[in-house]
Formats: C-alpha cells, structure tokens, sequence
C-alpha cells in the first residue's frame, strides 16, 4: 500500500498520508466512497499519524463495493506492543 511506504519513509502528516493513497487507487481508475485516517480505538479523525492509525478505505470496482483497512504504526509483523512496553527477556538480543 501507498500509505504504508510512505509512512515508513518518515511521512506524519494524515492529508499528506490520504492523498497519496487517493493518488495511487486514481492510477488504478478507483475513486474510493470513503478513505479515512482514524484512531483505531475511537475511529475519530487523526491529523498526525503519531503511534497507531487505521487507514479505512471503501471503493466500489466492477458494481462491487470493497471495504478493507490497514494499521500504520505496528510492527511489520503485526504483533502490538505498547510503545512504552519493555522487551521480556526472551525478546532482548543478546550480544
């Protein structure tokens, strides 16, 4: 997903995160029904992806309305952890 590399090429600000996801489904042709940065807990519009943010997407393609999302701001494993969690042992690297 656009969004994604963009984010983790350092990208923060929402507008900036929605119009180039809006500009990579327009080079597809999609003009999605809904496209929304959100607090993933509350679903309450962000300006700053700051920790976690669900990107919410809606689009209609061939008379079929698609609905998917995306988490910003997790591991690339998808496990959460509290950005204040500290590593247990087994997960410390060791020298």
């Amino acid at each position: 997903m656009a969004t994604a590399d963009a984010h983790a090429a350092g990208e923060r600000d929402a507008a900036a995160l929605e119009w180039i996801a809006r500009t990579a489904m327009a080079a597809y042709g999609v003009e999605p029904d809904y496209l929304a940065l959100v607090a993933p807990d509350s679903l309450a519009p962000v300006t700053r992806v700051d920790g976690e943010v669900l990107v919410a997407v809606a689009a209609t393609i061939g008379g079929v309305r698609l609905i998917d999302n995306q988490l910003l701001g997790t591991p690339a494993d998808g496990r959460r952890q509290p950005a204040s969690a500290t590593p247990t042992h087994s997960e410390r690297s060791t020298p």
